[in-house]
Formats: structure tokens, sequence, C-alpha cells
């Protein structure tokens, strides 16, 4: 279980095992502390709507008889590893996104000048006012759609990913502190 994220406090994930910092545990809904994402995917969820200025301490708790002298550098070098390659993976998305959006953007040019042929045809041979008109409201449709697909992934599919990176960045610079969970004895 996580509690949510407060200026100036510290973000706090109660595993059973290091492991689920990494991977999602297996689902027991009747644990109190019952966690159906991994650690980091909690984190990023904790994170995702705040704003991220200041350095906060991340804190594991874990039953005691989990904590070795090393745990803590073990983790928080196998944390930077796990994230580097998240944030990797999102950023690359983000490149992705941004390239198939400026190929939408040159089919979607095409496609207009392709519709653009028959509405000079019906201007310039004098076709029927509405032939006119119908040609001009098909190509505003058909300009508009394909046009639509290209500006949403230049504007806006881009966002989640890149600010999904910038969130396991932030991790990545928070402190990181292994405790054993209140009320386990050793």
């Amino acid at each position: 279980m996580s509690t949510p994220a407060r200026p100036n406090e510290r973000y706090e994930l109660h595993l059973k095992t290091i492991g689920d910092l990494f991977a999602a545990p297996d689902s027991d809904p009747f644990d109190p502390d019952f966690l159906d994402v991994s650690g980091v995917d909690e984190l990023v969820n904790i994170l995702t709507p705040h704003i991220l200025k200041h350095q906060r301490d991340i804190v594991i708790y874990l039953p005691p008889d989990q904590i070795t002298p090393t745990l803590e550098s073990e983790t928080r070098a196998a944390l930077d590893r796990f994230l580097t390659r998240r944030s990797r993976f999102a950023h690359n998305q983000v490149l992705a996104m941004r390239r198939q959006g400026i190929r939408s953007l040159g089919y979607a040019l095409a496609l207009t000048v392709i519709v653009l042929i028959p509405l000079v045809l019906a201007y310039t041979l004098d076709w029927p006012e509405i032939v006119q008109m119908l040609t001009y409201a098909a190509f505003l449709v058909v300009g508009w759609v394909a046009m639509w697909c290209a500006v949403e992934y230049l504007l806006f599919d881009w966002i989640a990913s890149q600010r999904q990176a910038n969130v396991l960045n932030y991790i990545r610079r928070c402190r990181l502190r292994i405790l054993p969970a209140p009320g386990d004895k050793p």
C-alpha cells in the first residue's frame, strides 16, 4: 500500500519482498497492504499527477528478515538500471510517435492534394453550383480527417510517454531508504 504524494513528505511502499519493487506480486485482495502492481508502477501512479520539483525520500518497508546490510545499495543500483531502461523505452516511444506524426502529416498532405484536384476541376470547368458545394464540403471533411491523425500524433500523443519518462527520472533522483515494516518483529 502506498501513501498519496504531498509536498515535503516521503513516498512509502509496503512490500512483502524487494522483488515486488520491480514485478507485480501475486494478487491477494484480503491483504490490507495489497498491491496489484509493482512498486515502481505504484510510484509512477502516485507521482504522475504531481509537480516534481523537490527531491523526496522513497521509503520501502520490508519484513525485517528480508533486510540485509547491503540491500539498500544493491536495490539502488538495480533500481537505477531498471528506471534507466524504462525511461529510455518511454523516450523511444516519444521519438516514434513524433516520427509517425511527421509521416502521417506527409500522407495527409498527399491525400489533401489528391482530393483538391476534383475541387479545382469543379470550379474551373464550370460544374453546377450544387456539385461545387458538395465537392467543397467533401474536401473539407476529408482534409480535416486526414490531418487530424497527424496533428494528434504531433501535438498530443507523445505527452503521456514524455511524462512517464520524467517521472521515472524523478524517481531515480529520490533518496531510497529501506526500513523494517512497522509492527513486524525481527
